[in-house]
Parts: structure tokens; sequence; C-alpha cells
């Protein structure tokens, strides 16, 4: 079998407390995992790839301050504003490091604006990344803060989005109009 997260993670999860907080979003709430120290994800419901690595029989259903923080950062974007909220360090570390490269590569995409996944994978050493960069975006934790709705496919096709393609037309129409 196949893992896509860092092995160790689960060793230092034994003593870790999850904490979650859901969010109004304008077309599906939001779920925000994080512990005392960095933020885990944020999804809508139904999702692909919900938490799929956490262990979710251990997330407190309550909010702390990380949930918060993250929370106020996410009101200020469909609010219109370029958030300005500084938000909790992300658990980076609980991706591969290809999935943490092609993570950093999304943040670099300007508010407002978007790539295809071949420009991805030409930043990631060529074409033939380009379905591994897929893979990748999709399975982003970090939905909206990385901003993985800004890439579409070759000819500018709104292709793949783990949160449902009519999450990812809202976002960037959102933005366009909000830019």
């Amino acid at each position: 079998m196949r893992h896509f997260f860092s092995s160790n993670l689960f060793k230092s999860w034994c003593s870790k407390i999850f904490y979650q907080q859901l969010v109004p979003g304008p077309l599906e709430d939001l779920t925000i995992i994080a512990d005392d120290q960095k933020l885990y994800g944020i999804w809508f419901q139904g999702q692909k790839y919900f938490a799929a690595h956490l262990p979710l029989a251990e997330v407190a259903p309550q909010a702390n301050q990380l949930t918060q923080q993250t929370a106020l950062w996410l009101q200020q974007y469909f609010a219109g504003q370029q958030p300005t909220q500084t938000l909790p360090a992300l658990a980076w570390e609980q991706l591969t490091p290809f999935r943490q490269r092609v993570g950093h590569l999304l943040c670099q995409i300007p508010y407002g604006q978007t790539c295809s996944y071949q420009d991805l994978a030409q930043q990631l050493g060529g074409f033939n990344y380009a379905r591994a960069a897929a893979r990748a975006v999709g399975h982003n934790p970090f939905s909206i803060i990385v901003p993985c709705h800004r890439v579409l496919g070759k000819d500018h096709s709104l292709i793949g989005y783990a949160g449902g393609l009519a999450q990812k037309r809202w976002l960037l129409d959102w933005e366009q109009a909000h830019c």
C-alpha cells in the first residue's frame, strides 16, 4: 500500500489534541482542523479526501485559538477583502516532500490569477510531472488558503477540484470580482 503522508506523523499524533470549527461558506460550510500549534486543514463539507489522513475520532468538536484565527481569515476573504489576518503555521510536515513543493508553488499564484497544471509541471521539472502535480493539487488539505482552486486545464478549462467544480467556479469568480 502506498502512503501519501509522512510516515512519522502517526507517531506524533498520539500526543496531540485536534480541534475543529465549522465556518459558514457561501455555498457550503467549511471545517477547520488544527492542534495547539498548527493548522492541519480546511475542507468543504463532502469534499474528496476530507481529513483523509487525520485521526477524526481524536478530533475535539470545539474551536481553539488557531481555528478561530483561520475562521477570521476566511470571513475576511468571503467579505471580499484580501485577508490581513495572520494565518497560523501550516502543518506542511503531514505532506510528502513533493506535495509540500506543489503547495508552496500554489501559494505563489496571485489573488485573482490562475495557472495551468502544465505550468505547475514545468516549474516542477517538466511536462511529465503534470499528472503528479494534479494529484498533489487535488489532495491539498488547505482549501482556499493554499489556492488550488486557481489551477486550470492547459486550455484554461475548469477541471479538477476536490471541493467540486461549482465551488471552484464560485471562488474564481469571487476573486475576479474582488481583486
